[in-house]
Parts: C-alpha cells; structure tokens; sequence
C-alpha cells in the first residue's frame, strides 16, 4: 500500500466522522433549534396573554375577592354568636367570695368557666338588607372586572393592528426607495450622456436620502409598534417577538351596519358599565333599606352557661361530740346542757363545685330608639342623596353609551368611506406616476417633477394603508357593542 492509498483511506475516514459529528450534532441541537424560534404570535393569544398577566385585571380580581369575603361575613352575621370564657384568679384579703358569699381573708383561688350565644331576633331587616347589599357590590365589581377586560382587549387590537400598519408601512417605504434608486440609476446614465442635466441627478440624490430617512423611521415605528404591544402583553424580551399577519381584505360595497338604536338595546344588555351602575343603584336601595331599619325595635336573645371553682368553699367531713357544755338556766336555777361539738372541714373538691355551681341564663332584650343625635334621621337623608347620585350616574352611563355607539357606527361608515376614496386617489396617482416615470425614462420629465409625482403616490400609498387599519379598529368597535367575538 502505497503512500497515496494511505492518504485516501484517511481522507474517507475523516469524511465519515465529520458526517456522524453533524448527525450527532443535529439529534443533540435540534431540539433546542425548534424551540429556540417563537412561533408568531395570533391575536387571541395576544389576548389570552394580556388578560392573564395584565395587573389592573388582576387588581380587579382582588377586589372581587374582597368583594366575596363581604357578602360571606354580611351572610355570617345572620348566624348566632358562641363564646367561651375561662379564668382564674387570686384574691388576697377581706373580701367577699363568689361562691360562698362569704368574708374571706386568706388567698383564694378561684377559676370561672362559661358559654354564652346571642343572636339579633329582629333589627328592622338592617342586617337582610346588608347581605342583599354586599351582594349587589359584589356583582358591580364583577361587571367592572369585564369592563377593565374589554379595555384591554380594544387596547391589544388596536396596538395589534398599529403592528400591522407599521410592518406594510416598511415595505411600502423600501418599494419608495428602490424606485427613487432605479430613477437615479436611469438619471446618471442620462447625464452621463449629456441628456440631462447634472441638477436632475442631484435632486434625485437628495429625494433617495429623504426616502432613505423615511424607511429608517417607518422601522423605527415598526420597532416602537412591537414594543408597545409586547410591553402590553408584558412580555420580559421582544428580540423574538412576532405575530401573525392575517388576511384583511375591505369590501368593494359597503357592509350593512346596525343602526344605533338596535346596536344600543343590545349594548344595554351586554355592556358591564351600564349594568355595574345598575348593581349601584339596587346597593344604594339596600343602605336606604338600613338607615331606615334603624328607626325599628330591635330584639336580641342571649343565653348563657357557666360554672366555678373557689377555694374557700368548705365541705363537712366529720362531727363528734367532745362533752358537754352549759348553754344556760332554766327559771329554778337548773342549768342547760347541751353536747359540744368537733367539726372537720375540707375544701370542696374541684369537680364536686362544677356540678354544684352551675348557672344558667337566657334573656330577651328589646331596645327602643328614641333619640340618638338626629344620627338615624341624617343617615337616611344620606342615603336618599346617595340613591339619586347612582340613579344619575346609571342614567349619564346609558346616555354616555347610546353617544358613544352613535359615534362608532358614524365613524365606521366615514372609515369605509375615506379608505374607497384614498384607494381611488391611489389608482388615480399610481396611473399618473406611471405616465411621468414612463415620460422620465425617455428624458421628457425633469427630476422635480419626477420627485413630486413620486411624493404624492408615496403619500396616498400611505393614507390608503392608515384608512385600511383604522376602518378594521372601527368595524372591531361595533363588534365591542354588539357583544361578538373581538378576533378577526
């Protein structure tokens, strides 16, 4: 085997190992290659996302939760109270024992121990009315909650189209530019020739630095447009952040709309703000209800059970007799005797006092108002202002819905309109820009007019592309109103 059979052989085997190495390399990285790219992002994962992580949505969901924890205290309140009560005490010098209503002078111990339950017979309904009130804020605050939801949904298709806009603005802006530099190509040519004059080449330059300048600011707009999206999708990093383009496409004819007043009866039903000022006003009702249930008897049931211990309760434990005592005289001067006794004490055992010191209660109390201040007759004047103030802001709130869906379906149909009229001025100016870059081919348009012709296409393309997206905004904006699905 020769020197150059040995360099063939190495040379296969090296191939080989560099072929299972990139095998390898591949089953090890990809994997991570797949992973590595983040698929565009939809609109309703747009959605999904900012309603998850967004903070004010969450703030609201804490409110409600607070909002749960009243209804169920006003619903606990309803129920009796139990308590327990333990102690145990030293008194020390003349006092008067618990138990045995005697003077005692030396340390005592004594322990107590009780239950005792109330519960509120009758109040004037004040605490009915405040779990129908609880309730009633509890729902407010659930119908706020879908409003800040829905805000935030606008918010993202608004910002989600704003992205669109800003990404066909660029390319709208790369296609300007690369027109500019195509007419200057043919322009340097011309004067190369002598067809032209200098001054068209230097006009056409300066038009490319200006269309250079707006391609850096459409990017940068894109940029911005991403940022705002992914800061309100609260997103860590937007270095892989895209999102998909779906298919927007205008009608040749004008869709038929609702009319307001239809789109208003539904937006009554469906819209949270209308119905949290209404939750407002049946929980402005209930603190009425209470301020006058003040003015009523209220009734009260308390019972009790108890029992204790103290340590200077004595208890007999034997009697004998010791002998015999005079105790006195009769009238013949015989005396009276009587026995002499010898008693022996102990103190009552602990659990023999329980059972001998049980006590029991139970009790009715009524309590009548009679005069408190003028603090029950001021509260029901506050409660009245406090009702008509929620009435007034229910009314201003359905008044301020049926302007603003006035406004949403005057403004889609100038939408549509203003985008049909910006795309025939767009046909209108690319039939036009097509005659003069024709007639500048052939020498017959100087730059100036080249470049005007130029910038007024360039200005329709983009008025038509702002007119697209703001007439979408505004079809989504009646959907908001209707109640339907905020997705394209």
């Amino acid at each position: 085997m020769g020197m150059q059979d040995i360099l063939v052989i190495f040379t296969s085997l090296s191939r080989m190992m560099s072929r299972r190495f990139g095998i390898w390399f591949l089953c090890l990285m990809g994997p991570v290659l797949c992973t590595a790219q983040e698929p565009p992002w939809t609109l309703q994962r747009c959605i999904d996302r900012v309603l998850e992580e967004n903070m004010q949505i969450r703030q609201a969901e804490l409110n409600n939760r607070s909002a749960s924890n009243n209804l169920l205290q006003a619903k606990a309140e309803l129920l009796p109270t139990i308590n327990g009560n333990a102690s145990q005490s030293y008194s020390f010098g003349r006092t008067v024992d618990p138990f045995t209503n005697q003077f005692i002078t030396d340390r005592v111990r004594s322990n107590s121990f009780s239950l005792s339950s109330s519960v509120t017979l009758f109040n004037g309904l004040q605490m009915i009315n405040s779990v129908k009130k609880s309730r009633y804020n509890y729902l407010a605050g659930l119908a706020d909650t879908r409003k800040t939801r829905n805000d935030m949904t606008i918010a993202v298709i608004n910002a989600y189209l704003q992205v669109l806009f800003a990404d066909e603005l660029v390319n709208t802006s790369i296609d300007q530019r690369k027109l500019t530099e195509r007419q200057l190509e043919r322009t340097k040519y011309m004067v190369e020739a002598g067809a032209l004059a200098k001054g068209n080449q230097l006009d056409l330059e300066a038009q490319l630095a200006t269309d250079q300048l707006q391609e850096v600011n459409a990017i940068n707009q894109k940029d911005i447009a991403y940022l705002n999206l992914a800061q309100l999708m609260e997103l860590e990093s937007v270095g892989d952040f895209s999102i998909e383009r779906p298919a927007l496409e205008v009608t040749a004819s004008q869709p038929v709309l609702e009319g307001p007043e239809n789109l208003y009866q539904k937006a009554l039903n469906t819209q949270p703000e209308v119905e949290a000022a209404e939750y407002r006003v049946l929980s402005a009702t209930k603190d009425l209800a209470i301020a006058r249930g003040a003015q009523s008897p209220s009734l009260v049931m308390r019972a009790s059970y108890g029992s204790g211990y103290s340590g200077a309760r004595q208890s007999l434990t034997d009697l004998s007799i010791t002998g015999v005592d005079t105790i006195g005289y009769t009238a013949g001067g015989v005396e009276v005797l009587a026995p002499s006794y010898k008693a022996t004490y102990e103190t009552t055992p602990f659990n023999d006092q329980l059972d001998q010191n049980v006590n029991k209660a139970i009790g009715f109390y009524l309590t009548i108002p009679i005069f408190n201040g003028l603090r029950t007759r001021t509260a029901i004047s506050g409660a009245k202002i406090a009702l008509e103030n929620a009435q007034l802001n229910q009314e201003a709130a359905q008044r301020q819905l049926l302007k603003e869906i006035q406004q949403a379906v005057a403004d889609a149909k100038a939408a549509f309109n203003k985008y049909h009229a910006s795309m025939k001025s767009t046909d209108a100016m690319e039939e036009s820009f097509r005659y003069t870059d024709l007639r500048a081919e052939q020498g017959l348009v100087d730059a100036v007019t080249y470049i005007d012709a130029k910038n007024r296409l360039d200005k329709s393309r983009s008025d038509l592309l702002q007119a697209k997206y703001d007439y979408f905004f505004k079809l989504k904006i009646l959907d908001y109103y209707a109640g339907n699905p905020l997705t394209f």
